[in-house]
């Protein structure tokens, strides 16, 4: 197995591995019964996201630039939402979710998240830090009862907030991680796998590999399996799994109704389909894949859906809880990172200074952001690998876009303005 490409600048999420080719010969499509790639892309395009009074912006640069994805570098397809002073305002959707099947992208067709998934995990974390359910700064083998520690510095205790701003001194161990995704959802389960992984004596522990030679909160160098962790972790000490705290204090109160952890939480035909490039100006499907390390990668949702959570985020009590939002934008260990906050990652975009957090992972490339001072923010999905063109035509998307946020605005009433439900 190749070691991940480097699909994405180093200030991004690394990618996961290239998987096989489900569309050629010997992939794993042929047990799925896919001889083709399918028809090319087809057009759509929506405007506000949802009923309320909406203002009049020109937004069509940033349709235009999510246009060219689809025509000019060979996105599959794409969805671009925008946050507006901390409201969802209006989203742009462009090619198919499916180049077997053709069917067309929609506001509300749920895309495979890849890494922006752990801001979710994040999330779940500082609500339960807030609600006093854990403790953020207790160290991980008294909050969960298991022995996990880093075991090449003298002392290795870490705790949930160094796993959350990848401070632990957790590796990505490529070597077992590759041979773990399959079609559908893994069998192996989130806890087999940290017993596996992270404690001494189980199959997949290797000090060296697994583990970094610095001191806790003083090394920041991004992690998966600490994500991971960090996701099995709340569930040991609060007694309520990831998943299930995920539906009952994320999703369902902010409406989130397309967002799952599992490929069981979907009819996978309602979904977006991962490609790759075939190397001949058409794409292959990777299939509906999962791994048990799931927390760090495997959450998916639409693009409405996501653009209701960064909006949530973009202002304090925009959705979530004031102390929530706080502890999510804090950075802890500014030695270690200045810019690192809980899972959310301090960047210039557009020459604004944003929180954000990007996605990479066989056949998704994801990116959402919010700057906090103006409540503007961005989603863009697209299903499809990364390449440094698409990525590059990413940023320049978000720049227009926040362009088009911060320029001068008239309103219009709710009649005036076109609306469909969201």
């Amino acid at each position: 197995m190749a070691p991940p490409l480097p699909l994405v600048p180093p200030s991004a999420s690394p990618p996961r591995p290239v998987r096989p080719a489900l569309c050629t010969a010997g992939g794993l499509g042929l047990a799925l019964g896919l001889t083709g790639c399918g028809p090319g892309p087809t057009t759509v395009s929506l405007a506000p996201l949802a009923h309320r009074t909406a203002p009049v912006r020109d937004l069509q640069p940033v349709d235009d630039a999510a246009r060219r994805l689809v025509e000019e570098l060979g996105v599959p397809g794409v969805a671009v939402a925008l946050i507006d002073d901390g409201r969802p305002l209006w989203v742009s959707v462009h090619g198919v979710a499916n180049t077997v099947t053709g069917a067309p992208v929609t506001a509300d067709t749920p895309f495979m998240l890849a890494s922006v998934s752990k801001i979710v995990v994040g999330t779940a974390l500082a609500q339960a830090q807030v609600r006093g359910a854990l403790d953020l700064d207790a160290p991980l083998d008294a909050l969960t009862g298991l022995p996990i520690e880093n075991p090449r510095v003298a002392d290795g205790a870490f705790t949930l907030r160094h796993l959350a701003t990848h401070t632990a001194g957790v590796r990505d161990n490529w070597e077992v991680l590759a041979g773990t995704y399959v079609l559908g959802d893994a069998p192996i389960s989130l806890d087999t796998l940290v017993r596996r992984y992270f404690l001494p004596g189980g199959d997949w522990y290797d000090a060296e590999a697994n583990f970094r030679a610095a001191a806790p909160g003083t090394d920041r160098r991004y992690s998966n399996l600490g994500t991971a962790l960090a996701g099995w972790a709340l569930g040991a000490a609060t007694g309520v799994r990831l998943d299930d705290w995920s539906d009952a204090e994320i999703f369902g109160p902010l409406g989130m109704e397309t967002a799952g952890w599992h490929l069981a939480d979907h009819d996978p035909a309602s979904l977006v389909m991962p490609h790759g490039d075939d190397g001949h100006g058409g794409h292959f499907p990777y299939g509906h894949y999962g791994y048990p390390d799931w927390p760090d990668g495997q959450l998916r949702a639409s693009a409405t859906d996501m653009a209701r959570f960064v909006a949530a985020v973009a202002r304090p009590g925009g959705g979530l809880d004031p102390a929530t939002r706080a502890l999510l934008v804090a950075v802890p260990y500014p030695a270690a990172s200045e810019n690192q906050g809980l899972f959310w990652v301090r960047r210039q975009r557009g020459g604004r200074p944003t929180w954000s957090h990007s996605g990479d992972d066989a056949g998704v490339t994801t990116e959402l952001l919010f700057d906090p001072e103006s409540g503007d923010g961005v989603v863009v999905l697209m299903n499809v690998d990364g390449t440094e063109e698409r990525i590059q035509a990413m940023r320049a998307l978000e720049a227009l876009a926040l362009e088009a946020l911060a320029a001068p605005s008239e309103s219009r009433t709710a009649s005036d303005a076109p609306s469909r439900s969201g």
